[in-house]
């Protein structure tokens, strides 16, 4: 049966498991903080010599006082400091590397054109071959679900490998990317279509079954309208509860083929403060009025402070710009006075003053939710099977973990550290009291325990500095890796992490 245990404050070694150095206060004075992130460019690229007195802030037109400003990769909320060996977190890198930025690339099948899919997805090989040797990238596909092709990493040799098999059988793929192909069109044999493909219409044949087409395709296409809305929203929620926690800055590399955005999407998009670089599928293929479209690609990169870009060819180069402004960007933070929080939505503008600063273009989100506190930005899953369903870590709740194989044959012993800076607790006497629900799942099904937490003063700097020590035994691994939810049963705040299981554990446990 799996134990879970607390461990005595200071008699683990938490600075081990140390996750970040502390935070700039998100609350000051009980006003919040609103941060932005800026990128300032010219004809010939980032504009990188600015200062804080450069630059002015305004929130609903009222000029606002510039308290917190910094340049370039420093410009990350967070930093961060290596894990030890064998420890992994759903922040920081898998390495345990600081991770000045985080870049997701999302191949969207599920909204593309079928005669417009092998366009989209032939950019794949030489996207993954474009990418530098500490390019932290991951890339992920949207189908009839949310596929992860790779998660962040900076090698791309083993998703080179994979995907260069996309036409050779499924066989021959590795299952998240055999998953993948199976949202795709098959042929004959049922290997997936993802070269060569295109619209086969019969005029003659579509000409005598017009008359009943007619009378159900209105409906049909409001059904699966409704369908793939649906599931793309879903599965943007899941990117940006995947994001949000992690620090630096978060891009979101988007191939679709219309630049078409639902207003609640952006809203997650700007109050995430993920920045947005579309990339339409082919442009010239989506409309008579290219320029439109164009410019309408534009504008949805620019409302999330990121870039459009017009054809899937160039998603490599959304990549490296993306990567360019994450080393290039400033963040301006401010706060608001109270009267300013009316919980509503705000339009932020952002100027570079002075006449040498001419003709400037500045990428910045748009707006954000003024309210005094902070913003649910995605609904919270209300069952453990809806949270443990994400293939991707939820990363609202910090989670540093290291695992080894416990005494039973099969199981493990884990310990964790665990981000209390966004679980609610309740100052009252000299204590902080909240609680935390610790689940691990197992097969199918979850184990979840609640467990109270009780903190004076002082032990609760130490925890907000190095985590809250939790240990567990007799967990068992479901395939090759064990999975771990910490969640605040208060607000349904929550964070998961996936760990690997290494093959010589595996062995040893068996």
């Amino acid at each position: 049966m799996m134990r879970v245990a607390l461990i005595a404050l200071l008699a683990v070694n938490a600075a081990a498991f140390q996750e970040s150095a502390p935070q700039t206060p998100t609350f000051k004075a009980g006003t919040r903080l609103v941060e932005v992130e800026v990128v300032v460019r010219n004809k010939n690229g980032p504009v990188t010599n600015l200062t804080r007195d450069d630059f002015t802030i305004l929130d609903q037109g009222k000029p606002q006082r510039i308290d917190v400003f910094s340049a370039g990769q420093s410009s990350s909320n967070t930093r961060t400091v290596p894990l030890p060996p064998g420890a992994v977190s759903n922040r920081l890198s898998r390495t345990g590397e600081p991770v000045p930025n985080t870049t997701v690339v999302l191949f969207d099948v599920l909204n593309t054109r079928f005669d417009l899919k092998a366009y989209e997805t032939k950019t794949l090989i030489p996207l993954v071959r474009g990418m530098g040797a500490h390019d932290r990238t991951a890339i992920y596909w949207l189908g009839k679900n949310l596929h992860v092709l790779q998660d962040f990493t900076d090698d791309p040799g083993k998703l080179l490998a994979a995907i260069t098999h996309l036409d050779s059988g499924r066989d021959l793929m590795p299952a998240n990317v055999a998953d993948a192909m199976a949202d795709l069109p098959t042929d004959s044999n049922g290997n997936p279509e993802v070269t060569g493909l295109q619209a086969r219409f019969d005029p003659k044949g579509a000409a005598m079954a017009k008359g009943a087409i007619d009378n159900t395709a209105g409906l049909t296409a409001q059904v699966y309208g409704a369908m793939n809305n649906f599931t793309t929203t879903e599965a943007l929620m899941r990117i940006v509860s995947h994001l949000e926690g992690m620090p630096g800055r978060r891009n979101l590399i988007w191939l679709k083929e219309s630049p078409a955005v639902s207003p609640a999407v952006m809203l997650m998009f700007q109050q995430a403060d993920i920045h947005l670089y579309p990339v339409m599928v082919r442009t010239v293929l989506t409309g008579s009025d290219i320029m439109a479209v164009r410019h309408a690609a534009h504008q949805l990169g620019e409302a999330a402070g990121g870039e459009g870009f017009d054809d899937a060819t160039n998603v490599g180069l959304a990549v490296k710009r993306a990567e360019e402004d994450s080393r290039s960007a400033y963040t301006l933070g401010y706060y608001p006075p109270e009267e300013l929080l009316d919980g509503k939505y705000h339009r932020l503008t952002v100027r570079v003053e002075g006449k040498a600063h001419a003709h400037l273009e500045v990428l910045y989100r748009a707006g954000y939710i003024a309210t005094r506190q902070p913003v649910v930005i995605v609904p919270p899953r209300n069952t453990v099977a809806e949270i443990f369903q994400n293939p991707l870590d939820d990363t609202a709740i910090g989670i540093t973990a290291k695992c080894e194989p416990d005494s039973t044959s099969g199981f493990y012993k884990v310990r964790l550290a665990v981000d209390l800076r966004n679980v609610h607790m309740v100052h009252e006497g000299g204590h902080s009291k909240g609680s935390i629900q610790l689940g691990f799942l197992t097969g199918k099904t979850a184990q979840v325990r609640t467990m109270a937490i009780d903190l004076t003063d002082a032990q609760l700097a130490d925890v907000l500095r190095d985590g809250y020590g939790l240990r567990a035994s007799g967990v068992p691994a479901t395939g090759n890796m064990i999975r771990v939810m910490a969640r605040d049963p208060s607000t349904g705040v929550v964070g998961t992490l996936t760990i690997r299981v290494p093959a010589a554990d595996r062995a040893h446990s068996q």
